[in-house]
């Protein structure tokens, strides 16, 4: 969708997938009040209310726009247009309160010139820019018929009310209410007929969210049951009138057996277990009569219902496809095809294509285009079904095999939302679309790749009780409906214990097994749902047991019950489904998993399931790469387990690649990196069997492929690379897994030797993570020293493996290793690498090969970003510092924003230094991020978002966690530095935990003078890191009095605050030789 104005100041939009909602975007001119630069900026002027994105980016604009130079605010230049599809109003326009009647006159008519064809004749309502944010997504229809309060709006009551008036005035307004009460009045439906006939309003579509609310509040005040009864036939009858018309269109009259068997179908409640029985009565009463109205209506609700009935299985598709062959046939010719109940029909047909069984991944991919179609077409969007399209479309994609698993939950999470939010602006009484649309979201959120694991779970959780809530409060959930919500919560507790894995939570996750396993009682044998819920209750069950057995006690019974539920899953899958149907594929996973699990010293049958593990994987091929990955990591695992070390080797080979396979099919950066996370300890596992095999070769082709995934997209690296030689390097590849540790030392111009360790991945994460974390001097120190004598073992082991002509380390660290400071740890003998040799980290040896050594000598231009809390006083010094190695050096202006400043100037730097907080999400790895003042951030996603960085030679951070790891992304070293290296900076210093800020002030300003040197960074890091630990408090008395033998690198300030701690001290102390103090710098990149 495109389009421009004749004048070039408005252009015509699309909005997100699927509604594609037209957007217009007004490109105005404006001038900055604090760096009065002029420069044309985008507002977003027109966006339809059911787009989300456009509602918040006009909420945001409402606020004023943002200058890109300084970041000050500039007021909206612009009037914000919504238009509304069935609400009272079709215009919300806001002005903006800094412009003039002709300035906003003229906007309008330019913006309204290009949404000529999809804006027809509208009422409009204008408001203040000011009550954008509290109104914009309100239905007005409610607020003005005095249904719902008007919100809180930044006036006084007395003009809130003064605006209401002059509203409902102004567009002349029918009394809603008061037609409702009429017709709940009338007795006899000829009265109501007639009572209907006289207000358009109860069938206006622009009034029935409003209608419906006033029916939902009076059915809410009934005192009894009877009372309650009455009041929900004659909003069943309103309905009826609404959707169909004349109730009694036979073309002649009903006979008497018709009429009842309709009086009676109207009576049932919409989940009474005998109204499909009903229904069908009704149906053959009246097919005798020839098409009608009420035989159309009376065909859609049989067909609506059996397809919601607890009882239907896929051995009922045929009979469904028939009857719904003749409900669109007879609706269409009395109805019209845009009718609800034609497009109702309409959609159910579709389901039932997209649920044939052996559909095929084409005609899966047809129906998704067919929901598309229908979910652009405005007659479609006026009817307000478009709620259901977006439910159906979000079945169908879940279906979609060439999807990745990534970019499907990301497109139905999407859907859920949309519907979500739809369903609030115009069904907002319709309490069961919101419950399910939430319990729908919380099902993605589970399983969800994108994102931290346990927020999602969280948010998920969230979710779930809100629909609860409001399933108790309003009680229109169906039987089928109320067992997907308890297996929902069966699953989303189920994925909260695994990762979390607190004790506390096993007693609700059995209560949520017997109550899910409980409900689905009334289900077919062969309901989906029933068979998920057996799948899942199995499971866990099978992880309790595994659990208990670990921890070494027993949960008698957990496997015997898991293997009957699980097997009797498995037997009606292999039943109902054909080879490579994801539920069947899921069911022998699991089932494989009881037979995998210990019972005393062995395993229940490793036989068994390692059959059905291969069974799994040869009926995924072509069909779920997650379930090929799945089974040949299981394998491997019972491989392991048995000591076959080349039949673990070849199935964690086989997982592996179906995971990369499904990397490379992710479009996103976020999915692609949740499948990466998603693959654990993958590539170590492989990497250790491989190791146990003597082929070392592979053992690095194993880790080599799994690494730095964004950058070997960025740089399209397909295929294995060795890494750059040079004469002298030692290369070492670390990983760790569940099984230990592996080392392999790769010396240039000599065999690869490797060794092995038992040290785990959990006892690594471990000892690391409090270091990381540490606040206080004496927690570094101590969190240091047990960092050190954990992994002296491997320290010493590597260390042996190096030969003596070595005179480069090159360390490419995996999993949690990533964040110990390995190259400060001493060995036995009480030296550190650092102290051996220069030390390097790379991000991977093939992306080393590609990226050029940063070129000190070519810094003219730097950029630096100080800390403006004053809690980091030494910062100044550390500006001084780089203005002695470069005299071209910017820092944000006084009074301007800093992010957009820095992002603004990154791309034409040189050498970036960031000498202000930093922060390394652990549970967000892309939210890592530097605070650059008291209330802004750059995070590691803006900068992977932002341009390309190639210029950029190097990044200095002495920024606390800069260079800090995210512990749950194995195989990427996911924290600021490597967001900065991502985006394309050759190479990165930064700090991986909180130092004082006077060792990392003073290692700073030597730092920069090693560099005048035209070293290499990691050999003027190595350098400044060994003066740093070997200074005494005599020798930097002596620098600071400006005497030393290479005085005159030290900022002032600094000499200024070293001084007074120098002469407080003991002369020969060495006020920084330990480790926590210089170890936290390390160097990242080529």
């Amino acid at each position: 969708m495109s389009g421009q104005s004749d004048t070039r100041r408005v252009r015509l939009e699309g909005g997100p997938w699927p509604l594609s909602l037209p957007r217009v975007v007004a490109r105005a001119a404006v001038t900055c009040s604090q760096c009065q630069a002029t420069q044309d900026l985008d507002v977003l002027a027109s966006a339809d209310w059911w787009d989300q994105e456009g509602l918040r980016i006009q909420r945001e604009h409402a606020t004023g726009l943002t200058c890109p130079d300084c970041g000050a605010s500039i007021s909206l230049p612009v009037p914000l247009i919504q238009h509304r599809d069935l609400d009272a109003i079709e215009l919300l326009i806001g002005l903006p309160m800094t412009t003039t009647g002709d300035q906003d006159r003229e906007w309008i008519r330019e913006t309204m010139s290009v949404l000529k064809p999809y804006v027809g004749s509208a009422r409009v309502v204008c408001i203040r820019a000011t009550w954008w944010s509290a109104l914009c997504d309100v239905p007005l229809g409610p607020v003005l018929t005095g249904l719902e309060p008007v919100p809180h709006l930044p006036e006084t009551d007395q003009e809130r009310q003064a605006w209401i008036e002059a509203t409902r005035a102004s567009l002349e307004l029918p009394d809603v209410v008061a037609a409702l009460t009429r017709f709940m009045s009338a007795g006899a439906p000829a009265q109501a007929r007639s009572v209907f006939d006289s207000e358009p309003a109860l069938a206006d579509l622009r009034w029935r969210s409003t209608v419906e609310l006033a029916g939902r509040r009076l059915l809410t005040v009934q005192e009894s049951d009877d009372q309650r009864q009455v009041v929900a036939q004659r909003l069943s009858r309103l309905r009826q009138m609404a959707v169909n018309g004349e109730p009694d269109g036979t073309g002649g009259a009903l006979t008497d057996a018709a009429r009842r068997a309709v009086d009676a179908a109207v009576a049932l409640p919409v989940d009474h277990p005998e109204r499909v029985v009903v229904i069908r009565e009704a149906v053959e009463a009246l097919r005798p009569a020839g098409p009608s109205r009420l035989l159309g209506a009376a065909l859609t609700t049989l067909l609506a219902t059996q397809m919601a009935a607890p009882q239907r299985s896929s051995g009922q598709w045929r009979e469904l496809v028939a009857l719904g062959g003749e409900a669109i046939d007879v609706c269409q010719q009395v109805f019209g095809e845009e009718h609800e109940a034609s497009v109702t029909n309409a959609l159910n047909m579709l389901l039932l294509r997209q649920e044939r069984p052996g559909a095929t991944t084409e005609e899966i991919a047809a129906v998704c285009a067919s929901y598309e179609g229908l979910a652009q077409s405005q007659a479609i969007r006026r009817t307000g079904h478009v709620v259901d399209v977006l439910n159906n479309l979000a079945a169908a994609l879940d279906l979609r095999t060439d999807l990745s698993r990534g970019e499907r939950l990301e497109l139905t999470l999407a859907l859920f939302e949309t519907v979500e939010h739809v369903t609030r602006l115009v069904q907002p009484a319709d309490a069961r679309t919101q419950i399910l649309s939430l319990v729908n979201q919380a099902a993605v959120l589970r399983q969800r790749l994108v994102g931290p694991r346990l927020r999602n779970l969280e948010r998920g959780w969230d979710l779930l009780t809100r629909a609860e809530r409001l399933a108790q409060e309003n009680g229109v959930l169906r039987s089928t409906e109320e067992v997907q919500l308890l297996a929902n919560r069966l699953n989303l507790a189920y994925s909260l214990y695994q990762a979390t894995q607190e004790p506390a939570q096993s007693q609700r996750l059995l209560s949520a097994v017997r109550a899910a396993v409980d409900a689905i009682a009334i289900l077919d044998d062969d309901n989906e749902i029933a068979i998920t819920t057996l799948l899942n209750a199995g499971s866990v069950l099978v992880d309790l047991h595994v659990e208990a057995c670990r921890a070494g006690y027993h949960r008698p019974g957990f496997l015997e019950e898991a293997e009957a539920l699980l097997t009797s899953a498995a037997d009606r899958c292999r039943r109902l489904f054909p080879a490579g149907q994801r539920t069947r594929l899921t069911a022998l996973l699991n089932l494989a998993a009881v037979y995998g699990a210990p019972t005393g010293t062995a395993v229940k049958d490793a036989a068994i399931a390692a059959d059905l593990y291969r069974q799994v994987a040869h009926e995924a091929e072509g069909c779920s790469l997650d379930h090929i990955a799945t089974a040949m990591t299981n394998l491997g695992t019972l491989a392991i387990g048995q000591g076959q070390w080349v039949e673990a080797a070849e199935a964690y080979a086989k997982a592996r690649h179906a995971r990369a396979e499904l990397v490379a099919q992710t479009a996103g950066r976020h999915t692609r990196l949740g499948e990466v996370i998603a693959s654990g300890d993958l590539a170590a596992r492989e990497a250790l069997a491989y190791v146990r095999l003597k082929q070392l070769d592979d053992a690095v082709r194993a880790l080599e492929d799994s690494r730095a995934t964004l950058l070997r997209h960025r740089f399209k690296i397909t295929s294995h690379v060795e890494p750059p030689h040079c004469p002298g390097r030692a290369i070492v590849y670390l990983a760790s897994c569940t099984f230990g540790t592996i080392a392999i030392v790769h010396p240039q111009a000599r065999p690869r030797v490797a060794a092995y360790s038992s040290l785990s991945s959990t006892a690594v994460r471990t000892v690391v993570t409090p270091l990381l974390n540490a606040r206080a001097r004496i927690e570094r120190i101590l969190a240091f020293d047990q960092v050190e004598a954990s992994l002296r073992g491997l320290v010493d082991t590597v260390t042996a493996l190096i030969p003596d002509e070595t005179n480069e380390l090159c360390v490419v660290a995996c999993g949690p290793l990533a964040g110990a400071p390995l190259h400060a740890l001493a060995a036995s003998d009480g030296r550190t690498w650092l102290e051996r040799w220069p030390v390097r980290y790379w991000p991977s040896g093939a992306v080393a090969a590609r990226t050029p050594e940063p070129d000190t000598s070519k810094v003219t231009r730097v950029i630096a970003v100080a800390s403006q809390n004053g809690d980091l006083p030494l910062t100044a010094s550390e500006i001084e510092a780089i203005s002695s190695f470069c005299s071209n050096v910017s820092t944000p202006p006084s009074g301007w924003s800093i992010a957009p400043w820095l992002r603004g100037r990154l791309p034409h730097a040189d050498l970036a230094h960031f000498a202000c907080h930093a922060r390394t999400d652990l549970v967000d790895p892309t939210g890592s991020r530097f605070e650059v003042s008291t209330d802004e951030t750059v995070t590691v996603d803006q900068l992977l978002d932002g341009p390309e960085l190639d210029g950029l030679q190097l990044v200095i951070a002495s920024a606390c966690q800069a260079g800090a790891p995210a512990p749950d992304a194995p195989d990427e070293l996911l924290g600021i530095a490597y967001g900065l290296v991502h985006a394309g900076a050759r190479g990165a210093i930064t700090s991986t935990w909180e130092v004082h800020d006077s060792p990392a002030a003073l290692l700073v300003a030597r730092l920069y003078h090693e560099i005048r040197q035209h070293a290499h960074p990691a050999t003027a890091l190595r350098a400044a890191q060994l003066w740093l630990a070997q200074a005494s408090n005599d020798d930097l008395g002596r620098l600071c009095d400006d005497n030393g033998p290479d005085a005159g690198w030290l900022p002032r300030t600094l000499a200024d605050s070293l001084r007074e701690h120098v002469l407080a001290a003991d002369r020969d102390d060495k006020p920084f030789g330990h480790g926590s103090d210089w170890g936290t710098f390390s160097y990242l990149g080529a």
